[in-house]
């Protein structure tokens, strides 16, 4: 246990995020000495009462993302309690044998470049999705225009630039005030710790040791500036950050709640003055940082720090925050990594001396971005005004756009003039700006379209339809559809079931390829029901109803659709329980 001076009780600092060291070690007298070999290298570390080894998987220079080995033994006699891994089974022994220069793929980028470094791309990637994932190993380019950073992914093998990644935010930031005034003293240690693991979380950190007012405000009244941490003398409104001419120099609670005001609410704040955390009430620091949300936001820190029944967790303080920060780094939520520390150090936990208030499902790796602007949305078409056809091909289209990256967008439909949208023709699409539509059959002249973009912050904007428009659909009730006004026709001899065959007729005044399908009524196809070439003529075609590899589908309402040389058509199916 590392040893502190009773005269830090009562301290508090800043902190931004630094690199923390990791390091390696071999097999002789080490739990890890006959379950791997000595060439494979391992990450320790100490959690409680077990000893943890890690494993990064390597190609060669190349990180393999998300495939890792670890193990936890139990301390006191060296028993394994538990291994994990994940490890791919697609991939080379080696590098291939003519990668691209690390400098020419740093030169296909714009901007400073700040990091490059080889991966093969996970298919479970969070910070580079790109569909399909890349087979080769690909050089990773993080650059700097202006203010704004930018990640990109190269093959490195043919050079090609692949597409972007999800940039990290931009910096975290630590500090320490002064144990005693006139200013000396830090909790060093404390601050550091803390800034090193923002780092090795992917957060370009600052750490400062007595700041002034003005970088402590610039890191509050920010659109970058992602985890707090300070340790100061203070209480749950106010720390003493600085000393002048003897004077404690203090920020207070309600400062926060200005500076921040035009801002996004701070994602992480560390409050480790003494009494940082007793109140999250409004217009307590946790609550002014958290701007009273608790959605996408957690503080966590001290409370009664200086009380005799909270001595023994201040001897635990550094190593609780440790572990806290080691749990958040392996993709824990702040709450399950709260938990998680305070069983690590009971003495901590049973007398209630850290505190967590916010987001319980709230996790900071992946990298999490203070982004206060939502993506800007508008629709283009149908924008009003159009009159569309049941069973009618349509290209939806739209533009969105974003500081960052947007992660998806949504579509959905209204028949009630934009009152409500309570159907999804697609969800999670990518930013391409249009989507092609299978118009159900329905029939309505007061239908709107509403476009949801959400961005890598969880931020969302919308555009509708800014005028109705009208869908034709069949009329309710009919058991027959006949042919459209085009010359191929699709007939059904019922529109529901029968002995789990529906038997299907199709007209064709001259011989034609025929595609007929399967669609859901947002217009998602399910499935193939006949390919083929045909003679002019009635053709009779059984079809056993069945999905995609003979799954079974859903009760619903369904249509057919024919595409072929001569037209296209489209007959409703209904598949009861």
């Amino acid at each position: 246990m590392r040893a502190i001076s009773r005269t830090m009780l009562a301290g508090c600092f800043l902190i931004s995020a630094l690199g923390l060291g990791r390091w390696s070690l071999s097999f002789a007298g080490v739990p890890l000495n006959g379950y791997e070999p000595p060439e494979r290298l391992f990450e320790e570390t100490v959690i409680g009462d077990k000893l943890v080894y890690f494993h990064q998987r390597m190609i060669g220079q190349a990180v393999v993302e998300k495939d890792y080995i670890v193990y936890q033994f139990k301390r006191s006699t060296g028993e394994l309690l538990a291994r994990k891994s994940h490890w791919r089974d697609d991939l080379p022994e080696s590098l291939p044998d003519e990668l691209i220069p690390q400098s020419q793929a740093e030169s296909l980028v714009d901007g400073e470049v700040l990091f490059s470094k080889p991966y093969y791309i996970s298919p479970e990637s969070d910070v580079f999705p790109l569909s399909p994932t890349p087979k080769n190993p690909c050089w990773v380019v993080r650059s700097k225009i202006g203010e704004s950073q930018i990640v990109t992914i190269i093959d490195a093998v043919e050079g090609k630039v692949l597409g972007n990644g999800v940039p990290p935010p931009y910096t975290a930031f630590s500090f320490s005030g002064p144990v005693e005034c006139p200013a000396s003293g830090a909790w060093t240690s404390w601050y550091l710790n803390a800034a090193q693991w923002f780092d090795l979380m992917g957060y370009d950190t600052e750490s400062v040791q007595w700041p002034s007012k003005a970088k402590i405000r610039s890191h509050v009244k920010s659109d970058s500036t992602t985890l707090f941490y300070e340790i100061c003398h203070g209480g749950s409104d106010s720390f003493i950050y600085a000393c002048e001419e003897g004077w404690m120099l203090s920020i207070v609670s309600w400062q926060i709640e200005v500076w921040i005001s035009n801002f996004a609410k701070m994602p992480f704040t560390f409050l480790a003055s003494c009494e940082g955390m007793c109140d999250t009430t409004d217009g307590s620091f946790s609550y002014e940082f958290r701007k009273g949300s608790a959605e996408s936001t957690a503080t966590v820190g001290y409370c009664h720090m200086d009380q005799d029944y909270c001595s023994d967790c201040w001897t635990y303080s550094l190593d609780w925050q440790d572990a806290l920060f080691r749990y958040i780094d392996q993709g824990w939520t702040v709450r399950e990594a709260f938990d998680q520390a305070n069983a690590d150090y009971p003495a901590c936990g049973i007398e209630n001396c850290m505190r967590f208030a916010g987001d319980p499902t709230f996790a900071l790796v992946p990298s999490v971005r203070r982004d206060p602007w939502a993506p800007l949305v508008t629709v283009i078409a149908p924008n009003g005004g159009e009159t569309l056809e049941a069973g009618e091909i349509y290209e939806i289209r739209w533009t969105a756009k974003d500081n960052a990256h947007i992660a998806g967008v949504t579509i959905l439909l209204s028949s009630d003039g934009g009152m409500t949208f309570p159907d999804t023709i697609a969800a999670d699409e990518p930013n391409d700006s249009s989507f092609v539509w299978l118009v159900p059959d329905i029939h309505t002249r007061t239908a709107r379209i509403m476009i949801v973009a959400v961005d890598g912050a969880l931020n969302e904007g919308f555009d509708t339809s800014d005028a109705d428009f009208t869908i034709l659909g069949s009329l309710a009730g009919m058991e027959r559809l006949a042919a459209f006004d085009v010359p191929v026709s699709v007939v059904l001899e019922t529109d529901g079931v029968s002995a789990g065959v529906l038997n299907i007729w199709l007209g064709l005044p001259v011989a034609t390829d025929v595609a007929l399908d399967l669609y859901e009524v947002t217009g998602k196809r399910v499935t193939s029901v006949f390919t083929g070439n045909l003679a002019a003529g009635y053709h009779q075609i059984h079809w056993t109803v069945r999905g995609e590899a003979g799954s079974v589908l859903s009760p619903g309402i369904y249509f057919l659709r024919v595409q072929s040389d001569c037209g296209t058509c489209s007959a409703k199916v209904v598949l009861a329980k």
